[in-house]
């Protein structure tokens, strides 16, 4: 006889899909007019833009504008000029599991830009974009917690409860950041030639059926000025709040994501008649939350009555989600030609990173621009390789960023100093293997004259269940028979039920 077994359907959101790819885009720029020839390539610096998303039955199709600043010095090496183009591409993803009502979210990284002078009037660059996609669907798991019909006599059912992370519906939310930047630099801005911004997360605050999240935007702004040979270089970080829906108000932030979507700066005058510069920068957040609950199932079963045969499914399910900000240092001293002059400027760029025997390698190139006693630019370049061991091999490395990154010159050696931020996704999952039906051999019935009435067992560290399970008896039964006769030590009476 056949027992089929049921339960309520327990509602959540669940990852259906989930890839990182890493794609090339070349671009070209011709030199202006009103520019110099190109002598050297100094350093290439990239800002991406998540333009669009467009997601239908079997694939998910992103829109990137990436905005490429090359800085090079003149033929005659007594300038640094600033190039600045854009490219459009898109990146798709394929996959059967994706559907065109999935709840989309996406990361995405420059990881190095190369670029070269085609000739003197001509410059090509090629810049590496990772792409990530996580593909998430409403739906809802249905774990048995009792028998469909009634239970026969002898049937004994398990039941137990397993803590865990139910992932709720994402949260999305586009904004701007309006700001004037006062200019403090003793040398006349012209004009603004580069900017570049990188959007990180802060604390996660609920309010009510609301979350305001606070993140900072830190700005590289590269200016002309009206005498210098090289452009002025402003930092900046701009903090900044969202206020996000929340599906439930018992839910919790379980990862969140910036991604800018645009960015303008030029230069203006203020109303006291000094001159400002006027910044808007767009974005979106992208929130993914999660809730504690408890999950109850039929472990196990059997038949004081009759022999029986169960049939088991497994669920994945996650004790712990999070993520995990690994900061990493790197120092190293480099040789320079004294006659190379003084420190201009430092940039850093980060390379593809990987992961290799639960640590992360992650290579940065940073560029040294100098210039000498007779105004000769010339630029030096290193390579850094940094290794950070990781929490654990049950995650994924989601990101990397530059925090910081100083160079400070002593004679004929520049010490360079970096800091990494390197985002770790920590996932504690396991494998909860439950009941779906029970069948119970009644053709060969256990006849009870064959089994002692009273046993007198030694627990060993196993549990009222296993004990029953052994002696054809029940836990009721051998709670209750106990609760009157105690025994002393190891002991328990085991009554036959």
């Amino acid at each position: 006889m056949k027992i089929a077994l049921t339960g309520p359907s327990l509602s959540c959101c669940s990852e259906v899909f989930r890839q990182t790819k890493t794609v090339q885009e070349q671009a070209e720029c011709i030199v202006p007019d009103v520019c110099e020839d190109i002598g050297k390539i100094s350093f290439a610096q990239a800002q991406l833009f998540l333009k669009s998303k467009e997601s239908s039955d079997h694939g998910v199709n992103i829109g990137v504008s990436a905005e490429i600043h090359v800085f090079y010095i003149t033929e005659r090496r007594d300038q640094v000029r600033t190039l600045s183009f854009s490219k459009s591409f898109e990146i798709g993803f394929d996959s059967p599991s994706i559907a065109s009502e999935s709840d989309i979210q996406i990361s995405l990284h420059c990881m190095g830009v190369q670029a070269r002078a085609v000739n003197p009037r001509k410059v090509s660059a090629q810049l590496s974009v990772r792409a990530g996609i996580s593909c998430l669907c409403e739906g809802s798991v249905c774990i048995p917690t009792d028998a469909e019909q009634a239970q026969p006599d002898g049937l004994q059912l398990r039941a137990e409860n397993a803590d865990c992370m139910i992932t709720a519906r994402p949260g999305e939310k586009s904004f701007v950041i309006n700001e004037q930047l006062p200019i403090d630099s003793p040398e006349e801005i012209t004009a603004v030639s580069s900017v570049r911004a990188e959007l990180t997360g802060g604390d996660c605050q609920p309010i009510g059926s609301k979350v305001l999240v606070k993140g900072g935007a830190e700005l590289e702004l590269g200016c002309e000025t009206r005498e210098g040979t090289c452009p002025v270089f402003i930092r900046q970080c701009l903090p900044f709040s969202v206020l996000v829906d929340m599906p439930d108000e018992d839910c919790r932030v379980g990862n969140l994501r910036f991604e800018t979507t645009a960015l303008y700066a030029d230069l203006n005058d203020a109303i006291n008649g000094s001159r400002v510069i006027e910044l808007e920068l767009h974005g979106v957040a992208q929130l993914g939350f999660e809730k504690a609950g408890k999950i109850r199932f039929l472990s196990d079963a059997y038949s004081t009555a009759c022999p029986v045969k169960l049939e088991k499914d497994a669920a994945q399910i996650c004790r712990f989600r999070g993520t995990q900000h690994l900061t990493t240092d790197v120092s190293e001293h480099i040789q320079v030609e004294s006659d190379r002059g003084e420190l201009v400027y430092t940039f850093a760029d980060l390379l593809p990173f990987s992961v290799r025997d639960g640590k992360a390698e992650t290579p940065i190139t940073v560029s040294l621009l100098l210039k000498d006693a007779e105004n000769v630019y010339s630029t030096q370049q290193r390579l850094l390789s940094v290794e950070t061991a990781l929490p654990g091999t049950e995650g994924e490395l989601t990101g990397v960023r530059i925090a910081a990154v100083r160079a400070e010159r002593g004679g004929e050696e520049v010490l360079l100093e970096a800091s990494l931020v390197l985002d770790f996704l920590q996932n504690e999952l396991e494998e909860l293997q439950y009941l779906t039906s029970v069948d119970l051999d009644t053709e060969q019935p256990i006849e009870p004259s064959s089994l002692p009435a009273l046993t007198i067992a030694r627990k060993g560290g196993r549990d009222p269940w296993e004990l029953a399970k052994i002696y054809h008896s029940s836990v009721e039964a051998i709670g209750e028979l106990n609760a009157k006769y105690p025994m002393d030590g190891d002991l328990l009476l085991i009554p036959r039920v």
